[in-house]
């Protein structure tokens, strides 16, 4: 399983069967802007995947979460316009 955004996530194969990934493995998520599908790219494929029920998100801290890193990116970019 893998976290992203406070989330756990289990990766399933084409057909439905969890796929295992061990600690500190690297892996690509991607989220469908639309829809907000995750996705998750291990070992140059991609995988579906599921939520693991009763760790879900809290939508204030995704949005403070999305609020700090655009300041962030806004300090970064003041921070580089003035070297």
């Amino acid at each position: 399983m893998f976290s992203y955004s406070n989330n756990y996530y289990q990766l399933l194969d084409e057909n439905g069967v969890i796929v295992k990934i061990f600690k500190g493995t690297d892996i690509t998520v991607m989220e469908d802007i639309f829809d907000h599908t995750i996705r998750a790219e291990y070992r140059k494929k991609v995988y579906s995947t599921r939520q693991i029920a009763g760790h879900r998100q809290d939508p204030v801290k995704r949005q403070q979460k999305i609020q700090n890193q655009k300041e962030l990116d806004e300090y970064l970019r003041s921070q580089n316009q003035n070297n």
